[in-house]
């Protein structure tokens, strides 16, 4: 007993002695052995973990806040990331979201670019990170991407009806009915109500349908809402009518409408798209000029009016009102931008030239004028002076990147109209090598090269039907040119792609067999 209770080392940590102390040595019969205070030594330990980890938490803060810049960093965000790692991330999403703002106020396009998108990659819930890059991708004409942008930060069903509104009319807009379809359905309640939110977005829903040619459902689901009794009603059922075929039935539905509210612009403005479908220029224009009457401060009513007395030949009256409506509106640039491309459409260079003398005297922002003007210069084969016209972009300020996609189309569709081979080589390159290739540009380029350049047209439409989200569009006329060129095995490996498509183009197709199977390829 007495050996083991020399082995035994009873000492109090609460003793004096040992106060502040982790461990002790004791002298026993069998030696020096170590005793350790090993809840104290705990503490200890927990304490040291605990202040290095502040230490480096604020060591970090201070980085973020002043190596970063970012002021706005919470200490507590920082110190206590794995807890607060989401409003962390917010605010490094806010500081690199200003950043973005400041950039693209300054018209420094890259960074801001890069910011915006640093910002959403630290905040996904950013909608308005999301908003500019949106914007941004329509800008230089890639909807899908901008539609993508915008899906991925959708509010839950039941929420955000306005944000739901506007990303399902961009999807409609930019003929994306699918997209559109599926959003709505997702997000509406599984049985109709009153709910005007609610209806509008089952409108836009009946609306897609309608794009997919799948009209008779986009007619049931309306009267399955009861929107059939409302304007917005009729006038669905009244474009379902005219995507059947039946013009007169769909105009016979609107008149009315219109006689009773001669200011109704929606009703006008559909009235007028109907009549210049079925040829009927006059009672369009006579449409057009009511509503311009009832709402003078409309500047859709007078573009309206301006392109049909052009396409009626009243290129007097054409003139006149393109005068008029410059002296009017040229403190206004969206009313210039308009104007400017009426001038695009028409091919008239000189007007496009006014356009861009009032701007400057005006002192609005110089690049989307010169570059319509451009535009209408190549259009009325005046190639020359178009070249012209890109020496005097390029010596003003960087173009963002969308209109400087566009510079380079026109460039080469100018080079190659003036004869200047190796320039218009340059500069298609360099506009088919962007990553990001925009589908409005590239057709209107090989529309512009088709009569000049046919191998150039073809390239640019080869290049828009390899991009990963090419539409139909490209497709299409690259299969019509084919076509005209006779350029039989490029058209075949065109067939298996043109058959998937949601209206096959039939007659394209067959023309295609036919040839094939005649020559025996």
């Amino acid at each position: 007993m007495a050996g083991k209770e020399s082995r035994r080392v009873p000492l109090d940590p609460r003793d004096p002695r040992f106060r502040r102390k982790l461990w002790v040595r004791v002298q026993t019969a069998e030696g020096i052995r170590l005793v350790v205070f090993w809840p104290r030594l705990a503490k200890v330990a927990a304490g040291l973990v605990v202040a290095a980890w502040l230490a480096v938490g604020t060591a970090a803060w201070a980085f973020v806040r002043h190596g970063r810049g970012v002021e706005t960093v919470r200490w507590v965000d920082v110190v206590t990331y794995p807890v607060n790692r989401v409003p962390y991330r917010a605010t490094l999403g806010r500081h690199h979201l200003a950043a973005g703002r400041a950039h693209l106020e300054q018209q420094r396009w890259r960074e801001g670019l890069m910011s915006v998108r640093a910002a959403l990659a630290y905040d996904p819930r950013s909608r308005e990170a999301r908003a500019i890059l949106a914007d941004y991708h329509l800008a230089i004409r890639q909807p899908a991407q901008a539609l993508q942008l915008l899906e991925e930060g959708l509010p839950p069903a039941g929420e955000g009806a306005a944000e739901v509104e506007d990303y399902l009319k961009l999807c409609l807009e930019n003929g994306e009915p699918a997209r559109a379809l599926r959003a709505a359905t997702a997000w509406l309640p599984s049985a109709p109500d009153a709910v005007p939110a609610h209806r509008r977005i089952a409108l836009r829903a009946a609306e897609a349908l309608l794009q997919m040619r799948r009209g008779e459902e986009g007619v049931a689901l309306l009267l399955r809402w009861r929107l059939d009794d409302e304007e917005v009603g009729q006038l669905f059922l009244a474009a379902a009518e005219h995507e059947r075929g039946d013009t007169t039935a769909a105009a016979a539905r609107l008149e009315p409408i219109l006689e009773r509210d001669p200011a109704n612009e929606r009703v006008a403005i559909r009235l007028t798209h109907l009549y210049r479908s079925r040829g009927r220029l006059e009672a369009a224009r006579r449409v057009a000029l009511l509503r311009r009457l009832a709402r003078p401060d409309s500047l859709g009513a007078q573009v309206d009016l301006l392109n049909l007395d052009w396409e009626l030949g009243r290129r007097d009256d054409f003139a006149r009102g393109a005068d008029a409506f410059l002296a009017t509106y040229a403190a206004d640039p969206r009313a210039l931008q308009l104007l400017a491309q009426t001038a695009v459409d028409h091919a008239d260079a000189g007007l496009a030239g006014r356009i861009v003398a009032a701007a400057r005297q005006s002192g609005h922002g110089l690049p989307p004028f010169l570059l319509a003007l451009m535009q209408a210069q190549c259009r009325a084969g005046r190639h020359a002076a178009a070249l012209a016209t890109a020496g005097e972009i390029d010596r003003g300020a960087e173009l963002a990147p969308g209109p400087a996609a566009i510079l380079r189309a026109l460039k080469a569709w100018a080079a190659f109209g003036a004869g200047d081979q190796a320039a218009g080589e340059v500069w298609l390159h360099r506009f088919v090598a962007e990553p990001d290739l925009p589908e409005g540009p590239m057709l209107a380029l090989a529309e512009g090269l088709t009569s000049i350049q046919p191998d150039a047209a073809v390239r640019v439409l080869q290049a828009a039907v390899d991009r990963p989200a090419a539409g139909e569009a490209p497709l299409r006329r690259l299969a019509q040119l084919l076509v005209t060129r006779q350029d039989w095995p490029a058209a075949r490996r065109l067939l298996p792609r043109l058959k998937t498509l949601p209206e096959p183009p039939a007659d394209l197709i067959g023309t295609i067999e036919s040839n094939l199977a005649l020559l025996g390829l």
